[in-house]
């Protein structure tokens, strides 16, 4: 034992991480072509020149749309880590998007995730994946934009959205609602909510087995763990010497966070103002909101069950799915918890 007494021993954690990947030419291709992970010395450098400014970042978290990403960055920043949802930080972002390379023919939908990355070569050198359960994921994606939807799609070569979907202007529960409708069905209604729910499985399915060959560490989303223990995950993390608490390890020198306070004070302060004073400003303290208005993250959607997949899926990819839903640390039959009905 170290002088003063026992070493003092570390809280397990509920979560998997991920398998140390083998480097081979094959792996290397897809980290640098397809990814935004810094690219490990052994594979050697890339003869390609295309941007001229290189910027290197701690740490990426990402998973897939809805799986509660938003909830991710606020409990890193809690913790000291100066990450940016949907933006580049000074430690790095926290981004579903940012799983996948963008490229002139599949542009990110997302305007501000698309600017902060523009032009320039962005490398995290640690990933943590964010996992949560099918059934709630899926619910959840089903409020996403048809763009995003799609250019998810375009990512992992799979099919484009049904054809059938919610018109332009709807809203985010709109959306859900009419892709995933409730029963009783009219026989139209039923296939609509079928051909979504094997679109979004599959989604779900390759986005996450996509992230798993890249990242160093995952956590479940309901295990809710505090912004110091995901830190502890992608070891970015140390006992604060005043409160003996576990903090991240933040990259930001004093002087640049007091500049990114100031900052996030004035585009809090600009918010509440817009919204006139009905949206509680605290969100944009912690560093989670827009420059503008924005409506409250937690998306209201049409519910899902394991029974709705079981109906929708085919057996080979219901078996996938559940393969790797237990896989992440999941109940039998993608059972989470009792969390499926909970909106993210």
């Amino acid at each position: 034992s170290p002088p003063g007494g026992p070493a003092r021993q570390k809280k397990p954690m509920t979560t998997n991480t991920t398998a140390p990947v083998e480097v081979s030419s094959r792996h290397c291709r897809f980290l640098r072509d397809a990814t935004l992970k810094m690219v490990p010395p052994a594979c050697g450098r890339s003869k390609k020149t295309v941007y001229s400014r290189k910027v290197r970042l701690p740490l990426l978290v990402t998973s897939l749309g809805g799986a509660g990403s938003w909830h991710a960055s606020l409990r890193l920043r809690d913790a000291g880590l100066r990450v940016e949802h949907e933006r580049l930080g000074r430690d790095g972002s926290v981004c579903w998007l940012y799983a996948v390379r963008d490229s002139t023919q599949r542009p990110y939908p997302v305007p501000p995730a698309a600017a902060a990355v523009r032009d320039l070569d962005v490398r995290f050198r640690r990933v943590l994946q964010i996992i949560r359960c099918p059934v709630g994921n899926v619910a959840a994606l089903s409020t996403h934009k048809r763009s995003t939807l799609a250019f998810a799609a375009r990512a992992l070569a799979l099919p484009p959205p049904p054809p059938e979907d919610a018109a332009p202007g709807a809203t985010q529960l709109e959306r859900s609602v009419y892709r995933l409708p409730r029963a009783p069905l009219a026989e139209k209604e039923a296939r609509r909510r079928d051909k979504w729910l094997l679109f979004l499985a599959n989604v779900w399915l390759g986005w996450n087995e996509r992230i798993e060959r890249f990242a160093d560490a995952r956590a479940r989303i309901e295990d809710d763990l505090s912004g110091a223990a995901l830190c502890d995950l992608v070891e970015l993390a140390r006992d604060d010497e005043k409160s003996g608490e576990r903090i991240c390890v933040s990259s930001t020198e004093a002087f640049q966070a007091g500049l990114d306070t100031a900052g996030t004070l004035a585009r809090a302060w600009s918010h509440w103002i817009a919204n006139r004073g009905i949206f509680d400003p605290k969100r944009c303290l912690r560093g989670a909101c827009a420059d503008g208005p924005r409506i409250p993250h937690h998306r209201r959607h049409a519910n899902v069950s394991w029974s709705d997949l079981v109906n929708a899926l085919p057996p080979p990819k219901l078996r996938e799915v559940a393969a790797a839903a237990a896989r992440y640390g999941y109940g039998p039959n993608g059972d989470c918890k009792g969390r499926e009905e909970e909106p993210v």
